[in-house]
Order: C-alpha cells, then structure tokens, then sequence
C-alpha cells in the first residue's frame, strides 16, 4: 500500500511540475526592431486606461489581464480610427501579449487581432518587439536614450502603408512612400 501511494504520489508531482513549466512555449526566434516595424499593421503613442479583469475582479493566483485597453495618443504607423482600443495581454498564464504594469506613455508594437473581441494583439505571437516605454520625452532606442523626435525621424523610413504620410512627420527631401 505504501509503494502505491509512493507511486501516485511521485506520479502527481511530476505531472504538476511538468504543467507548470511547459505552460508557456518560449520564442524560437524572435524578431529584431527593423523586423517588428515591419510587421506591425499599427505603432503608436500610448499608455494603459484599463484592464480586464480588473485586479478586484481578477482570480487570487492570476498571471495578469487578459486584455488591457490603450488610449492611443499618437499613430506612428498604420491607421487606427478609434482613441481607445483593447490589446491582448496574457493568454492564461502566459505572457504572449502587451503586458505593461504601469499607465505612463509607451510606444506599442501590434498587429490586428485574429479575434472579435480584441482590435490588436502583439507583433509574432509576443516574439516580437512589444513595446518602448518613453520617459521625459526620450526613448531607449539599441541601448541608447534619444528623443522622441529623433525616434521618429529614425523609423521614418521604415513606415510604410496607405496612412504613413498620416504620421505628422516632415519627409526628408526626395522620399516617397512606395
């Protein structure tokens, strides 16, 4: 009887362990800046206005919201008609969406949702640039703390699609959007 119970024991152990780690699959590969501008169908200006759950409404031992909601404040790329929009953020327990634990200004990276119930989700599954928080009006750019501005003239050249000339950006001399 002992031996049994040692058994289910053992048994148990090692399947939460296992569930517990394997949860989440990590990134295979991950996409570089130039990669994630890319791919993104929008970029913009942002900070968090809400979450849900709610953390009054959200289970004891939750990761975090499934879904936060972004006030846009300004579009660097792609068009987005609304001034509020709901972003992924986990998917269970893991974190394959934009997660940001604070309401101060970020730069996000996304692509449109593939669900009704979400306008946009993180670049590549969360393999991907996510975000870019700004502080001062700087933002921290391949190691370095530059201005928003000159973030801006920088991935300039990189925006491409029907709504770039919507940025608000100056165009260097002799560029064209293809």
């Amino acid at each position: 009887m002992s031996k049994f119970f040692s058994a289910v024991i053992i048994v148990f152990c090692i399947i939460f362990i296992t569930r517990e780690t394997c949860a989440c699959q990590p990134c295979t590969a991950k996409l570089d800046f130039d990669e994630t501008l890319k791919a993104s169908d929008l970029v913009v200006i942002g900070r968090r206005v809400g979450e849900y759950p709610s953390p009054e409404m959200a289970l004891p031992n939750r990761m975090g919201p499934d879904w936060i909601r972004i006030e846009v404040l300004e579009i660097l790329k792609g068009y987005c008609p609304n001034r509020i929009i709901k972003v992924n953020s986990f998917n269970g327990m893991c974190p394959y969406g934009i997660v940001i634990e604070d309401d101060n200004k970020h730069i996000f990276f996304l692509q449109k949702a593939h669900v009704d119930y979400l306008d946009y989700d993180s670049v590549n599954n969360g393999c991907a640039v996510k975000t870019l928080a700004i502080s001062d009006d700087q933002v921290e750019y391949q190691g370095k703390l530059i201005s928003l501005k000159i973030f801006k003239l920088i991935i300039q050249p990189l925006v491409e699609g029907p709504h770039a000339e919507e940025t608000g950006l100056p165009l260097p001399a002799g560029f064209e959007f293809k």
